[in-house]
């Protein structure tokens, strides 16, 4: 290490230190819900571009280079722009990198320029810059928003559209922007956020600069003095005042130039920039290479940092590169982590003390011991103390869609086809969570951009693989796509927009094709804009080959249809008369198109798609505008999250008899009837009732699922509003007395069942009592839900809700209660309560919408985890099944439900690694030594928790969870003392 302590100045054998002098914020696993409330939350709009940390200029992975230097550019003409001259210009700049320098202060900006580095969601409007983070790199810290607001009104520097929202607003604002994202555009959200009526920090707008594609917004909840942070704010805003238009100005200058990718340009980006001459320069002549600058970096036994580096050498050197290179002189390291999953799991290597954060874009500096650092560190008034509590990222729709719906799957769509790419969307909109009601519409967006694309010459689409996407999107977007050459307008597939013809898109196309030819031409023809389904939908266009039945036109409740006919060849009907026959059949009165909500299309025979194309035109711009249709209203009341024994019949019952009262029209569908058949007797109930009680077991979010999907089966029929009744907290032992109280011959659960009062109990916990205590907070939280307490309060009659024989189920008052009371009873006015509730629509109750934490139902669930909370990684607790399984493990995987959502403490004292030179495998694991805080019902699987570990997935090299599971069993790796805690969630899987 001493033979190479020249290659940092002043070098005397002394041994060298590290120092961080640039960096960014960690990589961590994006959430998109805030879970605690400060005094203000910060919502601030995402911009899509490029990472540049100054001063000097570094990219997140790189340096001198067009990434460099282009953002130099950027932000030089920032301060050309608000200061007008270049003298005025020059000396605020050089006063504000000398500041920088002097209390080693690292500025982070997105980067945002048309075309010249890539593209992103959207060809951007100009070329500019917003910072979003200073970190002090003296004091190894990240300044806080007040501290960034000081920093930019003193140096006039550019920051992002920001609403300050008090904190009991907060939750209603996130609710909204969360609904809003998927459907509006950029000047949409800002007005809705303008109209909150909040205090709003601005200099260049989102819409100036990059236009109406917004990437999304950061939700940052912060406890502050809101008095003073709004009053840093204000400064700002007098500070930037009358410099926002020459700012603009400039800035759409330098993005025309590089959007046209101007030559001159891009010849300036190949040398250091007068305004920054003194840059990082590569390191060529480092003896020893790669491997000095580990030894280098390694080498100070106190050093946090270089214990970070030891870690990095020692467990993932394949993920990580050094780029050695020298500032002014000294040696400087940029340090390029390739895997997401090094960062996911490095908290659990910080909780050991051993190591420092590691940072996304970290540049390392080398000095002696004999060296002094000149940086001071900056010193704020902290005129308004801020703290970061959390932080979440929504992204917008129009984004979403253009990158991970297109840029991300281009590679499907060029090398494996249509089908596969449109197969694909299901996942895309299942990861994203899109909407059901938008998913048609993108669905379609999506076949007209995978036609487009398939039209495109040979060579078109090599550049769009190659070169830039939004090239040729855009356009299409715009409903102006680029010729099959791909060079001028016009020509092409229709573009969205103008899709379809009048109003096709509101029928289902069906198309019949008894030609014996393929039907892709006709699909082609008739389903422009539609989405290709195999399933007659409003919407969509399918295909048979075979003369069809009612069902097909009449199973999504009577939608307006067309009936696309393509007849037999007069070859074919010659040879095979049975087509002929089938073509007449379709004429008959009986015939399925014959249906009022039907119209056909006679294709004319031994035609061609584009002999009928101007005949189709006309019969589609006459089609009618369908009616909107109108389904009765139904209400159905299920209640959710309460066990056996709580007192959900008697509750049905009070409802029976409050409906009598009102005169409203309701009945009662029990699953502890006689009558078989639970799911269809609910359907006949919808038919005949304008109100359905939904009297069956609910306890978790498998049962919420199959609500919906037996009252799904009819919302074709009925627009069905569901009111969800739930309990405020369970009484485990109220429960049971009852239970212990029915009487023998009782239709539901009691203690004279074969096995008696044991079996019984079982059966409760199991079943009901942990499924329910694992739900009850989610339930709580579904949409419209009631909740209440009265489940546990005296009725008017003297005895509780749920005890001794239940209320009969049949209606009227006179079946529903006994002696009426002089004043209505608890039971009774929540009865009332939830007939005067509007519930919520069917849609609104989707199983992807009832959150669980992570959990999957009790009797869905496989294996248990606990979820590291500051590190993406787990523990397994039960194990999947195997063939080898513990007897004992699905026993000890129902007791856990009874933890699951609780936070629990994991705790261990050393790391492995195992290589394997036979499979030339590598792995490591953290042994976990103790979990607490799982609860007195959880009983642990002896044999899992002899092997509890956390797997690195980022150590794992040519090797699976199975192999480290292995390796774990038997004791197989190099162990290190490296002691980590962590807080961790208990999940079902």
């Amino acid at each position: 290490i001493h033979a190479h302590t020249n290659m940092a100045e002043g070098g005397d054998g002394a041994l060298l230190r590290p120092y961080v002098v640039a960096n960014f914020f960690p990589k961590f696993d994006n959430q998109e819900q805030l879970t605690k409330q400060g005094t203000v939350l910060l919502v601030t709009k995402k911009h899509s571009g490029s990472l540049l940390m100054f001063p000097p200029a570094y990219s997140k992975n790189s340096f001198s280079n067009k990434f460099s230097r282009c953002g130099t550019m950027v932000l030089r003409a920032h301060f050309e722009g608000i200061y007008g001259g270049f003298a005025e210009s020059e000396a605020a700049w050089r006063e504000w990198i000398t500041h920088s320098e002097t209390h080693g202060l690292c500025y982070s900006f997105e980067m945002v320029v048309p075309r010249v580095l890539g593209d992103h969601g959207a060809t951007p409007l100009a070329a500019y810059a917003v910072l979003t983070s200073v970190s002090c790199t003296v004091t190894n810290r990240f300044l806080s928003p007040a501290e960034l607001l000081e920093l930019a009104t003193q140096f006039r520097l550019p920051l992002n559209e920001t609403w300050f929202i008090p904190g009991k607003q907060a939750r209603e604002v996130e609710q909204g922007l969360s609904e809003r994202r998927w459907t509006m555009n950029d000047t949409e959200l800002s007005a809705y956020l303008d109209g909150l009526g909040v205090v709003k920090q601005v200099f260049l707008t989102h819409g100036q600069t990059q236009g109406e594609v917004l990437e999304g917004f950061v939700l940052l909840a912060v406890e502050t003095a809101t008095d003073a942070l709004l009053d840093l704010v204000q400064a700002y805003q007098e500070a930037m005042a009358g410099r926002a238009e020459g700012a603009l100005r400039t800035a759409v200058e330098l993005g025309s130039r590089c959007h046209n990718m101007d030559p001159a340009l891009l010849a300036s980006f190949e040398a250091p920039l007068p305004c920054m001459s003194d840059e990082p320069v590569s390191e060529t002549g480092v003896p020893g290479g790669t491997e000095a600058l580990w030894q280098l970096l390694c080498a100070d036994p106190e050093s946090k940092l270089s214990g970070t580096f030891r870690w990095l050498r020692k467990i993932y050197p394949h993920f990580v590169r050094l780029k050695g290179h020298r500032y002014r002189g000294r040696l400087r390291v940029q340090v390029h982590i390739l895997n997401d999953q090094v960062f996911y799991g490095w908290p659990l290597h910080m909780s050991s003390g051993e190591v420092s954060a590691l940072y996304r874009g970290m540049v390392v500096e080398l000095g002696s011991d004999g060296d002094t650092r000149t940086a001071v560190a900056f010193a704020s008034a902290e005129a308004a103390p801020t703290t970061i509590l959390e932080i979440a990222k929504l992204k917008c729709r129009l984004y979403i869609q253009r990158t991970f719906g297109i840029r991300n799957q281009l590679n499907v769509l060029l090398d494996q086809g249509i089908e596969e790419y449109v197969a694909g969307t299901q996942r895309f909109f299942r990861n994203w969570g899109v909407p059901k009601e938008l998913q048609p519409e993108m669905r379609a967006m999506f076949v007209d951009w995978a036609r487009y694309v398939h039209s495109l010459p040979p060579q078109a689409r090599d550049d769009l693989r190659s070169k830039s996407y939004l090239h040729f999107l855009e356009p299409f977007l715009a409903g102006e796509p680029l010729d099959p050459s791909g060079t001028g307008i016009g020509g092409g597939t229709a573009a969205p927009g103008q899709a379809t013809i009048g109003h096709l898109a509101q029928y289902a196309v069906v198309v019949i094709n008894l030609s014996g030819g393929p039907a892709e031409p006709w699909v082609a023809l008739v389903g422009r804009g539609l989405t290709p389904t195999k399933e007659c939908m409003r919407g969509a266009v399918s295909v048979i080959t075979n003369p069809p039945g009612r069902r097909i036109f009449t199973k999504q409740g009577n939608i307006p249809a067309v009936a696309v006919v393509v007849p037999p060849s007069a070859a074919r009907a010659a040879a095979e008369p049975k087509w002929a026959k089938m073509h007449a059949s379709l004429r008959s009165p009986a015939s399925a198109l014959s249906l009022d909500n039907v119209t056909t299309f006679a294709v004319p025979a031994d035609t061609q798609p584009g002999d009928v194309e101007a005949l189709w035109q006309a019969f589609v711009e006459e089609l009618p505008e369908p009616p909107a249709p109108r389904r009765p209203e139904r209400t159905v009341v299920a209640v959710v999250a309460l066990p056996c024994g709580g007192g959900k019949s008697t509750l049905f019952g009070q409802l029976q008899k409050a409906s009598a009262d009102a005169g409203r029209d309701l009945v009662v569908i029990a699953s502890d009837d006689s009558a078989p058949d639970f799911d269809r007797r609910i359907g006949e109930a919808l038919a005949k009732h304008a109100w359905v009680g939904y009297d069956k077991n609910i306890p978790d979010a498998e049962g919420v699922s199959k609500l919906v999907r037996v009252l799904g089966r009819h919302s074709s029929l009925f627009d069905i509003r569901v009111i969800v009744v739930c309990p405020g907290r369970i009484e485990a032992e109220t429960c049971w007395q009852r239970i212990a109280e029915r009487p023998k011959g009782h239709k539901a659960l009691t203690v004279h069942m074969e096995g008696g009062e044991a079996k019984a109990r079982e059966i409760f916990h199991a079943v009901f009592l942990c499924k329910s205590r694992a739900f009850l907070s989610q339930a709580q939280a579904l949409p419209g839900a009631v909740v209440t307490d009265v489940f546990w309060a005296e009725l008017e009659d003297g005895k509780a809700a749920g005890a001794g024989p239940e209320q009969p189920k049949a209606t009227g008052a006179a079946a529903a209660t006994g002696a009426e009371a002089t004043a209505p009873g608890p039971l009774a006015r929540l009865a009332t309560q939830v007939l005067e509730s509007s519930g919520v629509a069917l849609p609104d109750l989707t199983a992807e919408q009832v959150p669980v934490t992570g959990s999957v139902a009790v009797n869905r669930a496989v294996w248990a985890s606990a979820e590291l909370k500051h590190a993406k990684l787990h523990v397994t607790l039960v194990p999947p099944p195997s063939d080898n399984e513990d007897p004992q493990r699905r026993t000890a995987l129902l007791s856990f439900a009874s933890a699951v959502g609780c936070t629990v403490t994991v705790e261990g004292s050393r790391y492995f690694s195992y290589h394997d030179p036979e499979q030339d495998s590598t792995l490591g694991y953290w042994l976990v030594d103790t979990v607490q805080g799982l609860g007195d019902d959880v009983q642990e699987l002896s044999s899992q928790r002899a092997v509890y570990h956390i797997t690195d997935s980022a150590a794992l090299q040519r090797a699976t969870g199975r192999d480290v599971v292995a390796a774990v069993r038997n004791g197989l790796g190099t162990p290190i003392d490296h002691p980590f805690k962590d807080e961790a969630i208990v999940c079902l899987k």
